[in-house]
């Protein structure tokens, strides 16, 4: 542990529009997969909490929901309510964009989080996919003559790893000097019912992609933890039984799968044999309902 004097610790919200990458330079600044991942929009409902801590820097960093322009939903309110929240409590403001296109949508959110007095950093992800580099130049030209005001622009891949050392030096010069908030073992501040429930989660999204109804979300019923063997019983929560079937599959198909995928992955996150059963059952309009939205798990107040 560093001396207090030399400590810097800071909180950095990681906003963009969906799809962008967020979750993906998450899971890559800290090395832990904290936060799931996939390609359909809108896969991060809540804020996840992922921590970096290096000799004398902590990076506490807020992956937040795909900002949505005009939403409809209590739920979709809700996710762009915790994108407004993680502003108010951080240090910096990190804004991911596409490098192969700005959008009307990232100008939005960007004139959105201007009128914050953070300092803000605009991150250019997934500049693998660009074949011509000069253009990234072009691209910040553009944003300036847009009005669009950030005090850092980084150009990285966060799924190809690249360029992440100049991210992590700017990033350091945004912590104020300031004791460790977390020990130096932390990398996220979520409980293990929430990684599971996140866990099965992306595996809806694996095999059922743009089929998976948004409408859908994932609730433990049940969790025994034993010295060889966890025990957990999860539910599906759809909105419609048309939705439920979808799910079940074929003579109970792809919920076998989904639940073998599942159980996979959550033997590597828990460290031992895992034994699960999942149930999808349906209640109705639970994504606009505030009652239900408590129930589940999914809004605090």
């Amino acid at each position: 542990m560093p001396h207090k004097l030399d400590m810097k610790c800071g909180f950095f919200a990681i906003v963009g529009r969906p799809n962008v990458g967020k979750s993906t330079l998450l899971n890559t600044l800290i090395r832990e997969k904290v936060s799931i991942i996939s390609r359909k929009p809108n896969t991060t409902r809540t804020s996840v909490l992922g921590v970096y801590t290096n000799d004398k820097h902590q990076i506490i960093f807020i992956d937040t929901p795909g900002w949505q322009k005009k939403p409809v939903r209590v739920l979709d309110r809700y996710m762009n309510r915790f994108i407004d929240w993680s502003i108010e409590q951080v240090d910096c403001i990190l804004m991911i964009s596409d490098a192969r296109s700005w959008q009307n949508d990232d100008k939005l959110l960007a004139e959105s989080i201007a009128r914050s007095p953070k300092p803000k950093v605009l991150i250019i992800n997934k500049v693998d996919l660009l074949n011509d580099k000069s253009k990234l130049l072009k691209y910040v030209e553009h944003l300036m003559k847009q009005g669009m005001d950030f005090d850092d622009y980084i150009f990285i891949s966060a799924k190809k790893k690249q360029y992440l050392d100049s991210l992590n030096d700017v990033l350091f010069s945004y912590c104020p000097a300031r004791e460790f908030v977390y020990s130096e073992t932390t990398k996220t501040d979520r409980s293990e019912n929430f990684r599971i429930c996140e866990s099965i989660r992306e595996k809806l999204l694996m095999f059922l992609g743009d089929e998976l109804p948004y409408e859908t979300c994932v609730v433990i019923e049940e969790y025994v933890k034993s010295k060889k063997i966890s025990k957990i019983n999860a539910v599906i929560y759809v909105e419609r039984e048309s939705q439920r079937h979808i799910i079940l599959g074929k003579k109970g198909d792809l919920i076998k799968k989904i639940s073998t995928k599942a159980r996979e992955d959550l033997e590597l996150l828990l460290g031992q044999k895992v034994y699960i059963r999942i149930w999808v059952k349906v209640s109705e309009s639970w994504s606009n309902d505030r009652e239900k939205l408590k129930l589940l798990g999914l809004k605090n107040n």
